[in-house]
């Protein structure tokens, strides 16, 4: 008897999970803001497609507009729903971006002032900081030689990439490269 009640009351539990997903309402999140001295983004995420729009104001002196602020025309949007891009950070003059639909992503870095794309590349493991972003750039093919674990990889159906550890700064405006490597698997 104990395990009939268990079993009906593990189901009363888990049914309503059930129903959630079945039921498809989960829709896009709420709009994210962020600030910088000089910008505001307003990133929104596509109902029908991967990734965000990021609509862009350029701030004044008084900090205007800020999130609160409402009924702002932009003044340029990034994205869109051919380009699969998600909002990552806002820091000064930059903006951080993912684009991505699946298991690979792109870093891409834009500078706002000039909406100039300064870094586009197949990375992971970013972390942006006030004063740049460290990735770990996927540059080249990883062979037997160069990658311990290459059988390891394909013989599990990946491919294997020799990813170098970089950094992007905002001040330079150009990438550091640490000297640390890694092999790594690729789908």
């Amino acid at each position: 008897m104990r395990q009939i009640i268990f079993v009906l009351l593990l189901c009363s539990l888990t049914a309503p999970a059930f129903a959630q997903e079945e039921d498809g309402t989960e829709g896009p999140s709420e709009p994210q803001c962020a600030l910088s001295n000089g910008w505001r983004v307003i990133a929104t995420e596509l109902p029908d497609a991967p990734g965000m729009t990021m609509d862009l104001n350029k701030r004044d002196a008084s900090g205007e507009p800020n999130c609160k602020t409402k009924a702002v025309k932009p003044d340029f949007t990034i994205g869109g729903p051919d380009q699969a891009l998600w909002f990552t950070a806002l820091s000064n003059e930059f903006i951080v971006l993912a684009r991505t639909t699946g298991p690979t992503s792109n870093l891409v870095i834009q500078n706002l002032a000039d909406k100039a794309v300064l870094v586009d590349i197949v990375s992971n493991e970013v972390q942006p900081d006030s004063w740049g972003v460290t990735y770990w750039a996927q540059k080249e093919p990883a062979t037997i030689e160069n990658c311990p674990d290459f059988n390891g990889f394909t013989s599990q159906g990946y491919t294997a990439v020799i990813s170098h550890e970089m950094r992007f700064d905002f001040a330079t405006k150009g990438n550091l490269i640490s000297g640390q490597k890694i092999c790594e698997p690729q789908q």
